[in-house]
């Protein structure tokens, strides 16, 4: 078999076993491409081509939570991290010569522009990656492989930029010129520590206690979101109460919510921020 043809039976895999296990969209690019983060050159070395594909993690909303969309169901590190490990197993089989690396959350690249250059995503004016079919309701997950696959120069582009997450942002973080983070609810949700007064004036008035999911929420691409066929993000998590995680300590919190993408921070901060609003 000659080079073309092998690197061509690559693509073709890979977006079988992404579609297979429940990919909406999927995309690849050269890598040369995507601009990388600190340490991404360390990370990727002797990458060519990177595979992209966009999970859907929507499951209803007909329960109560506390939680940020994203974070109900089973921790997307592990879903699709599980789910990006086995595609390369079968990769490794199907292609001993060339290597195969997963990367989920991972800190190698910047994903959101490397989704939409990989042509699997557009990116949205808050800076999320959204697919026409599930909105911005979706997990990205890649793979990186050494082999040169021939391809054209995608770009999915951006949102229709209606500019409704911005004036949705309840602290501001949402600009035209991007996000500031350090504004951000979801992450001063998630942060450690003291606050100021203002900062916990904004978690009194959410309706959540991690994360936050207004710009989304006005979203057009999210007016109708299909309910994911991915089961492991159906397990949802009920509401979460001070009597509940009062007491516990960051072991038997990680044991109790186990494979919940809400206990890398440890009780802390939920602790805090139920307490912000039980004294409104």
């Amino acid at each position: 078999m000659n080079n073309n043809v092998y690197h061509s039976n690559i693509y073709k895999f890979v977006k079988h076993e992404f579609e297979k296990r429940g990919a909406v969209s999927f995309g690849a690019s050269r890598f040369s491409r995507i601009p990388l983060l600190p340490r991404g050159k360390e990370l990727t070395s002797g990458g060519k081509t990177l595979f992209c594909g966009t999970f859907p993690y929507y499951a209803g909303e007909d329960y109560p939570a506390n939680i940020s969309l994203y974070a109900r169901g089973t921790d997307y590190h592990h879903v699709v991290g599980q789910t990006l490990r086995e595609i390369c197993n079968s990769l490794r089989e199907a292609f001993p010569d060339a290597s195969f690396t997963p990367f989920c959350d991972s800190a190698a690249f910047d994903e959101v522009t490397a989704a939409r250059l990989c042509g699997a995503a557009m990116t949205g004016t808050n800076r999320l990656a959204i697919v026409d079919k599930c909105g911005s309701y979706v997990f990205l997950g890649f793979i990186l492989t050494d082999a040169p696959v021939d391809l054209p120069d995608l770009d999915a582009g951006s949102c229709i930029n209606c500019m409704r997450c911005l004036s949705a942002c309840p602290t501001g973080a949402l600009t035209s010129q991007g996000v500031n983070i350090s504004l951000c609810l979801s992450s001063l949700s998630q942060r450690k520590g003291e606050l100021t007064e203002k900062e916990c004036e904004y978690l009194r008035h959410s309706s959540l206690i991690w994360g936050c999911d207004e710009c989304q929420r006005v979203c057009p691409y999210n007016s109708t979101p299909p309910l994911t066929r991915i089961l492991a993000f159906h397990d949802k998590i009920p509401f979460l109460s001070l009597s509940e995680l009062d007491g516990l300590s960051n072991r038997d919190f990680n044991l109790k919510y186990s494979y919940r993408a809400f206990t890398w921070r440890g009780v802390a901060p939920l602790l805090r921020n139920l307490r912000l609003k039980k004294n409104k």
